[in-house]
């Protein structure tokens, strides 16, 4: 589970087409060929290495599990 503020933070330092969830990730296939869906509670797809950076050092801080 993802906290409320975690996705607050996140948020605030991506572009809102980074982040993922809802409706908009439930649709989302798991895999090629693949006929489940997508089982997490956030996708965050950053766009530059600092947003990569920002992303674990904000995860870190919440001490949110990253697959």
């Amino acid at each position: 589970m993802v906290s409320e503020a975690l996705r607050t933070r996140l948020r605030e330092c991506l572009p809102p087409e980074a982040l993922l969830e809802g409706e908009a990730l439930a649709s989302r296939p798991a895999g090629f060929l693949r006929p489940d869906t997508v089982q997490a509670a956030l996708l965050v797809r950053p766009g530059s290495t600092e947003e990569v950076a920002a992303v674990l050092r904000l995860c870190h801080e919440h001490r949110q599990p990253v697959v």
